[in-house]
């Protein structure tokens, strides 16, 4: 649907100010913010961590950390100040006119109540409904954000939903007061492509329906230029650049607006060099005490811009403005600009889509000899079975199907991305990859060796050419050990150097991963995201592996931070040619890692191929159904885009025949009677798929 958007703003921000601390230096976390939205209008506010996106849109709903204030400007809702209201009067407020999702709906629901009661005391706070009213608008609202079998559903506990299905209560919650303002608060970020499209179509249908005003809060490029008609760009504290979404992405008017696109995996040209933007966000306390915020950070900087404030210009056509002293100079590209190739990652790269790939069960052609010497790790035939107990006593014992007869090659040098949606398996096979539990059935051989047929002995010494990367970093490390205790661990266990030995070798690891070798002294809690991950990988690199299975290493980090790690992973390979074998949901992030693609789902890799061949020409539904599910700083709407229907089956008891036939638009009958067998397609690889017999 298209937006009906009107001239009425109904949120006016002016000159917003919010401080922590007293006296006459307080600390401002956000200064002189100008934000407008209008009815039925949805406003992007992007930049990375520490940008001050989440204070803003918390000052804006009176939600406001403890110690923090708002200390100038002013907040007008439909034409009434918010700024000096009572607490009890904006509580009542934000229940029946500002609504607000946060990030993870699994920690903002309450784990102790059902979903139906939690939605419930809402209604019941706010409105004047009775408990058998509010029981019934229970459900009504539920079936409204489209959960399946709302009645049902209102009866179980957040822990009983997908991650999906938990944030459409979030929102149906959110919406129970039928308020003029959502805010969206990273609604999307821990979500698969598939999932968060169909979140953003639901907000897109609700802010249409219900003629709401949409304020979505993203560090997603994509979700942004999908989502919005209007920008604002905030950098430390300070909104740097705002305008029609479209014209923004199109042609940046600040350096740091066209930073941000341009780290973008969408945006640069596969397995090369993601730009980096140098540096991090200045902490609140740390901002320059004069002179452009984004000056340490910029390559277009003048000496004027670093003694001196930029001033908030508004452009020529009055519906767009920026913070930059060279905006009238400077050229700067978006996303109609073709990018800078640089340099390869790899000098061989030319040919890194030409080798052959992992294949089906039995299909040595395609996937080239057993005794290949330059394979590091080979999977077949792997499945894995998890026996869980169901039922009030526990008594009913069901098998969660996991993992079902996997077929992957990851050969030295080179990386294999895997992807599908949460439940797939991706994970699981990571995990078996390295023996940290234990197969059903198959074989996984590293090096050539069965790693199933091993002692712990044996397989304690083998586990020293093979490392993981977690998707959080901070849950990875021990909060309790510095840097360096950490990096030294394996080292400890597994190596007979001494102290001044592993000090040496710390600070080496650190420099190569791009770290400051002092922050060996320092704790992970005080180090940023990307600065944990770097860590991470010291950590993983610390034994000298020849593989090294990343999980998600990057979905929980902005696209800035995201783009270092990439390069880093890149660079790792180059010189050391460690094999990868990378877990994540973003197809375009793993498409310019990788060399080759495999693609699962529900226990199953349904397709594999060269990277280029599968992101370029997709054989089997499912991928085809992940690619159009893409979001990038390029799109424009939600017209035409096209999800699967449903959730995912269960792996208690998946479909018969093809696993995807129950959510595929080109089903047959023979999918549910025939399990499609590996067939060979042009440009290399297979899919599996009745219509390729």
């Amino acid at each position: 649907m298209t937006a009906t958007t009107t001239t009425r703003p109904l949120l006016e921000v002016s000159g917003l100010t919010v401080s922590v601390g007293s006296g006459r230096n307080p600390v401002h976390l956000v200064e002189q913010v100008d934000l407008t939205v209008a009815a039925g209008q949805t406003l992007g506010l992007v930049g990375e961590s520490g940008s001050g996106k989440s204070i803003t849109c918390l000052a804006l709903a009176g939600l406001l950390p403890q110690g923090a204030r708002v200390t100038g400007g002013s907040i007008r809702f439909a034409g009434e100040e918010l700024t000096g209201r009572s607490s009890a009067e904006l509580t009542r407020f934000r229940g029946s006119r500002i609504g607000m999702v946060f990030q993870e709906a699994l920690s903002s629901l309450n784990p102790a109540f059902t979903v139906g009661n939690q939605i419930v005391e809402s209604l019941r706070r706010h409105t004047p409904m009775t408990r058998r009213q509010a029981n019934e608008r229970a459900v009504e609202l539920l079936d409204l954000v489209r959960i399946p079998d709302p009645r049902q559903r209102a009866a179980s506990y957040p822990h009983e939903m997908s991650g999906g299905m938990a944030q459409r209560a979030l929102i149906a919650m959110a919406i129970a007061g039928e308020p003029e303002l959502l805010i969206a608060d990273e609604p999307t970020t821990a979500l698969d492509v598939t999932v968060q499209l169909q979140i953003l179509q639901l907000l897109g249908e609700l802010r249409d329906a219900l003629g709401m005003a949409l304020l979505l809060i993203s560090h997603d490029l994509g979700v942004i230029s999908t989502m919005a008609q209007q920008l604002s760009v905030m950098y430390a504290g300070q909104v740097v650049e705002s305008g029609p979404v479209g014209d923004v992405f199109a042609a940046p008017r600040h350096p740091y607006t066209s930073a941000l696109i341009a780290s973008s995996a969408d945006v640069a040209a596969k397995s090369r060099r993601l730009p980096v933007i140098p540096g991090q966000v200045p902490r609140p306390g740390s901002f320059p005490a004069a002179g452009c915020r984004f000056a340490n950070r910029c390559r277009h900087v003048l000496p004027q811009w670093e003694r001196q404030d930029p001033p908030w210009t508004v452009l020529a056509d009055g519906a767009r403005g920026t913070r930059c002293g060279r905006h009238a100079e400077l050229g700067l590209p978006g996303t109609g600009a073709v990018p800078d190739p640089g340099p390869p990652a790899d000098p061989a790269d030319a040919g890194r889509d030409a080798e052959p790939v992992s294949a089906g069960p039995g299909d040595a052609e395609l996937d080239g000899p057993l005794t290949d010497a330059g394979t590091v790790l080979r999977i077949r035939d792997l499945g894995k079975q998890f026996p869980v107990r169901r039922g009030v006593l526990g008594l009913r014992r069901v098998v969660v199907h996991a993992v079902d007869g996997v077929d992957l090659t990851v050969r030295r040098g080179r990386t294999l991305g895997l992807v599908g949606e949460s439940g797939s398996g991706k994970s699981t096979v990571g995990r078996l990859a390295l023996r940290l539990i234990e197969p059903t059935s198959g074989e996984v051989t590293f090096l050539g060796r069965d790693l199933a047929a091993m002692s712990r002995g044996q397989l304690r010494s083998h586990r020293i050419g093979m490392q993981m990367v977690f998707q959080d970093p901070y849950a990875s490390l021990d909060p309790s050990m510095t840097v360096g205790q950490s990096i030294a661990e394996p080292l400890v266990v597994h190596s007979r150097l001494t102290p001044a030995e592993r000090r040496s070798r710390i600070g080496r690891l650190l420099e190569r991963v791009g770290l400051d070798p002092s922050l060996a002294r320092r704790s992970p809690r005080s180090l940023s995201g990307g600065q944990r991950q770097r860590i991470s990988f010291a950590r993983a690199l610390a034994l000298e592996p020849q593989l090294i299975v990343c999980d998600e290493p990057v979905s929980a980090l902005d696209v800035s931070t995201r783009s270092q790690i990439v390069n880093l992973i890149q660079d790792i390979q180059e010189s050391e040619g460690i094999a990868f074998l990378f877990i994540a949901h973003d197809l375009a992030l793993v498409h310019h890692l990788s060399h080759e693609l495999a693609v699962m789902y529900l226990g199953r890799v349904v397709e594999s191929g060269p990277a280029s061949r599968v992101y370029a020409e997709p054989a089997h539904p499912y991928t085809k159904t992940l690619l159009a599910s893409m979001l990038t700083p390029a799109s424009h709407g939600l017209a035409g885009r096209t999800t699967p229907t449903g959730e995912i089956p269960s792996p208690i008891d998946p479909p018969s025949g093809c696993r995807f036939r129950t959510r595929c638009p080109s089903v047959m009958q023979i999918c549910a009677e025939v399990t499609p067998k590996p067939v060979p397609i042009p440009g290399g690889g297979w899919s599996a798929c009745h219509l390729h017999q």
